[in-house]
């Protein structure tokens, strides 16, 4: 089952279930995320790697002017990558 970390504030993951005793079992919680594969979340499509990174990678770096500024405007292009 695909996970996303807003999803679990907002309702919680079913493999996350608690014993009697109040303890918590992480393995199937951490398996769910691992296991996660093309999950549309709110920072891009989410895949998570075997050792659990699920991290968007969308990075790109923006050559900021005073006219960006001035007008409240992101720079329309990255200078990198």
């Amino acid at each position: 089952m695909p996970v996303d970390p807003y999803f679990h504030v907002v309702g919680g993951h079913p493999a996350l279930r608690t014993h009697p005793k109040g303890d918590t079992h992480v393995p199937p919680l951490r398996d769910a995320i691992y296991a996660t594969k093309d999950f549309a979340g709110i920072t891009g499509t989410l895949t998570c790697t075997p050792t659990g990174d699920c991290g968007a990678p969308v990075i790109g770096v923006y050559q900021v002017t005073q006219e960006n500024v001035d007008k409240l405007e992101m720079p329309g292009v990255a200078i990198w990558p």
